[in-house]
């Protein structure tokens, strides 16, 4: 098993608990960016939906 492989197990068996650094992640940089919230929420979206387990 590839490295990527593993890091897309890992994020699929905890896709929560990734959201919820992502979160964190965006509110950071909505203080260190302000004014910039619509981009910001744009980009965590992204890569929760990245990270969300495939079918």
């Amino acid at each position: 098993m590839s490295f990527i492989n593993k890091i897309e197990d890992l994020a699929g068996k905890h896709d929560d608990k990734v959201d919820k650094g992502l979160d964190k992640v965006g509110a950071v940089a909505k203080k260190k960016a302000s004014g910039h919230d619509e981009q910001i929420d744009k980009v965590v979206g992204k890569a929760k939906d990245a990270t969300r387990p495939q079918d």
